[in-house]
Order: structure tokens, then sequence, then C-alpha cells
């Protein structure tokens, strides 16, 4: 091989490789860019497209059961979790992410057309399938196009990126809704998604490992085991029992909130975007005070006192018919869950040892799931026989009584049972 003339041929081998590793940075730097845009424009796609379809149905049926049972059909596909993960370990990620979200566009599309409750629910139902899966494959996406020691970067990028949608969403989707129909809006929303299915298709990934497929059989061994695993541990089934009771007490919340603003305030669909954009201020301010107040004060005190908060001021709800004042109840309610939020995420992950967590946290998911559906329904039921006030209020109590009775329970000494995991 001749060597360039005026130049050793070891200066030009490491400049060869100073390029290639240059455009293999541009590379990554490009993936990085292109997969955040797709994650940010698909988090704002399901945060508009939930406001606008809550507003659609409502508007449509005039009925906060029929709202429930929306709200009841977006969180049922998360009883599936498991098998969503393991799509994801078998087939590439990035094209899994892309085609969910052309399934996405064309389900919007569809609902936009059709003005029948009955196809309304058969499709969305289909669509929220498609959205789980995109929220299951995008974290595995996110670490896969960061080097490992930048995934705190990674979940920087994620958490900005979903709390950027919820707030946006709401507003931008009340104050358009003042001049476009519901179709328009959801045109709009499959454009969104169209977006990023091509984003997520420019995203460059490795191809996935041969023997990464995960049996049906181990899914269910993994959800076993998990169970045992909390049911075994005291802190565990303490953190767990305090979800699921906010589940089945407060779950509520998403479907009687478009209610309780359109129908017992009196206010269009620009005061409910207003009322939970500031649901979303609230949600960031607790995020933000949450890590700094759990390093001076006990956790637990925090998760104790913060939920007290948040049932008291989100029982308020039903007292008054101040728009003002809602809007501050709701932002200090949302404020303090959130505090607790980072409370018990944290206590929850010192109780876990590294190699159960997604057994574990798989199966809370399981369990919460169905208290959610039941207050949705239940909640959304009751709204339209005694009053969405009422429910409020009977739902704030129902959760501080028994959040006393398990902090009762909870500070009588029992000694909790040896760990098996066979």
């Amino acid at each position: 091989m001749i060597a360039l003339p005026g130049a050793p041929r070891g200066e030009h081998t490491s400049g060869c490789l100073f390029k290639e590793r240059e455009m293999q940075g541009k590379q990554e730097n490009g993936n990085v860019v292109c997969f955040c845009l797709a994650y940010l424009l698909s988090a704002f796609g399901y945060e508009f497209m939930v406001f606008v379809m809550t507003v659609h149905i409502y508007d449509l049926t005039g009925s906060a059961l029929n709202v429930g049972l929306f709200t009841a059909l977006t969180f049922l596909p998360r009883l599936f979790s498991p098998y969503y993960g393991s799509l994801s370990d078998r087939y590439p990620r990035g094209r899994i992410f892309s085609v969910a979200a052309m399934g996405i566009a064309l389900g919007v599309f569809l609902v936009a057309g059709i003005s029948g409750i009955a196809w309304t629910y058969i499709i969305w139902f289909f669509i929220s399938i498609l959205l789980m899966t995109i929220m299951n494959v995008r974290p595995a996406i996110m670490t896969e196009i960061l080097p490992q020691d930048n995934y705190l970067h990674g979940n920087a990028i994620m958490l900005v990126s979903l709390n950027a949608a919820r707030l946006a969403a709401p507003m931008i989707g009340g104050v358009v809704a003042l001049k476009w129909n519901v179709a328009l809006l959801l045109h709009l929303t499959a454009v969104v998604y169209v977006a990023a299915a091509l984003l997520g298709l420019a995203t460059r990934l490795a191809p996935v490992p041969q023997n990464a497929s995960r049996s049906v059989d181990t899914v269910f061994a993994h959800m076993r085991e998990g169970g045992r695993y909390l049911l075994a541990n005291r802190d565990l089934r303490y953190l767990g029992t305090v979800a699921f009771l906010w589940r089945l007490c407060l779950g509520c919340q998403l479907p009687l909130f478009v209610v309780y603003v359109k129908q017992f305030l009196g206010r269009g669909s620009d005061g409910y975007g207003l009322f939970m954009t500031m649901a979303g201020v609230g949600s960031v301010l607790g995020s933000v005070l949450g890590p700094r107040l759990a390093a001076k004060f006990d956790r637990r005190k925090l998760i104790q006192w913060g939920l007290v908060a948040h049932y008291v001021s989100f029982a308020c709800l039903g007292v008054t018919r101040s728009f003002p004042v809602s809007i501050a109840l709701v932002t200090i309610s949302f404020a303090f869950f959130y505090t607790t939020i980072v409370s018990t995420h944290s206590l929850r992950d010192q109780a876990t040892p590294i190699e159960y967590r997604g057994r574990v946290y798989g199966f809370i998911v399981g369990i919460l799931t169905p208290a959610a559906l039941v207050s949705f329904l239940v909640g959304s039921y009751l709204a339209g026989v005694i009053g969405v006030e009422k429910v409020l209020i009977g739902a704030g109590g129902l959760a501080l009584v028994t959040l006393a009775v398990l902090e009762m329970k909870q500070a009588s000494p029992v000694p909790a049972p040896s760990v098996t995991t066979d």
C-alpha cells in the first residue's frame, strides 16, 4: 500500500479513524434527535387525542357513564402489558413503534368519520392496544440509542417530553376546539402520529438478537414470582395496598373531570382544557418538590400527609362552584399527589431487588388495572344518578377512611413472612 505524499501512513490511518468516529457520532446524535422528536409527538398525540375524545364522547352522549366506559376501554389493554414487552424483545423495536403509530393514525381517521357510539368504542379499543404497545416499546428504544452511562439523561428527556405534552395538549385542545370541529381535531392527531411513525423509521437500531423471544409460560411464571415476592414483603404489601386503594377510590377522576367542569361548573371545552392544564402544572410542581422533600423528611410521613392533603383537596372540588377555586384545588391536589409518588417509587425500588423489579412492577400494574376499571364504571354511573359533586366528595372521604384503616393496621407489629422464590 502506498502512503499519501507528504503524510506518514500512521497519520493517514488515524485521520480515517477520526472521520469514521465522527460520522458514527453524527449518526448516533441523529438517532437521538429523530427518536426524541418521535417520542415527543407520540406523547403529545396521546394526551391531545384523549382530551379530544373525552370531550367528544361527553358531547355525543351527555352521559358520565359513557365517558367512564370510554376511559375503561383506554385502560383495559394495560392488563396485557407483559405481552407488549415480549413483542419488543422478539421484533425490531423501531418497526413496532412505526407500525403502531400508523395504526393509531388510521384508527383515529376512522373515528373522525363515524358518529355511532358503538363503533367508536370498538375502534378506540384497538387504538388503545396500539397506544399501550407504543408506551411499552418507547423506553426500550430510548435505552438502546443512548450509551449506558447516559441513561439519566434519557429518563430526563422522557419525563420532560411527557410533562410538556400533558401541559400543552389540554390547553391547545381547549383553544382549538373553539374554532375546529372534532373531525378536524382528530385529523390533526392522525397527522401527528404519521409524523411520529416516519421519525421512528428514520431511527437506526441494532438487529434484535434471535434468542430474545419470550414464551407465554415464561410471562406467566414471572407474574407469579412477582406476586409471591410482593405478598411476602411487608413494605411492598403496604405500598401496593396504598396504590390499589387510591385507584379504587380516586381512579374515577379522569372520566368525572369533564362532567364536573362542563356540567357542574358550566364551562366549555376551553375551561376543561385550562382545568386539566393546571392539573398538569400541579403534577410538575409535585415532581420537582418531591425529591427535595424526601431528602429532608421521613418518606413514610410524606406519603401519609401528602395523601391526606390530596384526598381532602379532591373532596373539596365537590363543594365549590367557583371555577378559580376549583383551578386552585386541582393544582394543589395533584401537587401533593405527585410529591407522594416520588416517595412511594423510591421506597418501592429500595424494597425490591433489581432482579425482581420487572416481575414485581408488572404484577402491580396487573392488580391496579381492575381497580381502575371498577372505579371508572362505578364512579361514572353514580355521577349520573346522584350528581358528580357528590361522587367527588364521597370518593375523597372514602379514600381518607381507607387510608386511616390501613395506617392503623400497618402500625401493629406483624412479623413479615420469609421470602420464597420457588
